[in-house]
């Protein structure tokens, strides 16, 4: 999923380099109908939603995560560079890991910023068991902030997000909530992807 706020460029890019295999759902907030009409007749992999107003982002992503056919669901900003063997390491990490709830990959450029929050200090010295969790380094933390997958069938009502929540904060209160659950998030030091920051929009 790709939310898109004027984002025509970067969503151009992103689903011109990602493998078919992937079902894109591209959530177009700037209501382009033209941007709908040219990507859904090139790419039949893909899939544009133009909803009634802006959405933001919690009500953009809870439209994608119910439109969405498949059981793991990839929520992302436009404006990131997303490689296919970053796609390829999730795929296996989701295919070999059932308690997750949250999963995902981390910046490349960790002294830059961080995607990622551990304030519980009792997970900072725990040891995951296990050939995949030691394949990519996965380690289990409190918080996303973006670019994570979330597996379905751990949550009964698809309404994740916070819809009061415009933008900003959304994900820090989601991840709280699925804290609360007592259900796994996991973030993937093996497996990379890079996020520009704050320029979703084209200029």
């Amino acid at each position: 999923v790709f939310l898109s706020f004027h984002s025509q460029s970067h969503i151009k890019r992103l689903i011109s380099s990602i493998e078919k295999k992937y079902p894109i759902i591209v959530i177009e907030n700037s209501l382009n109908h033209k941007l709908k009409k040219e990507l859904e007749e090139k790419y039949e992999d893909v899939r544009v939603i133009i909803p009634p107003k802006n959405l933001g982002l919690s009500a953009g992503y809870n439209l994608a995560i119910k439109e969405s056919k498949t059981n793991f669901v990839f929520l992302n900003p436009a404006d990131i560079v997303l490689s296919n063997k970053c796609l390829d390491d999730l795929e296996d990490c989701v295919s070999n890991i059932k308690d997750f709830a949250i999963l995902g990959p981390i910046y490349d450029d960790e002294k830059i910023y961080k995607n990622y929050e551990i304030w519980d200090k009792k997970k900072l010295n725990m040891n995951l068991n296990g050939q995949i969790f030691q394949k990519y380094k996965i380690k289990e933390v409190d918080f996303i902030d973006n670019d994570f997958i979330i597996n379905k069938k751990h949550f009964k009502n698809l309404d994740l997000f916070d819809e009061n929540i415009f933008i900003y904060f959304d994900t820090m209160d989601f991840c709280r909530r699925v804290r609360t659950l007592n259900k796994k998030i996991y973030v993937c030091d093996k497996i990379k992807f890079t996020h520009f920051g704050a320029q979703s929009h084209d200029p």
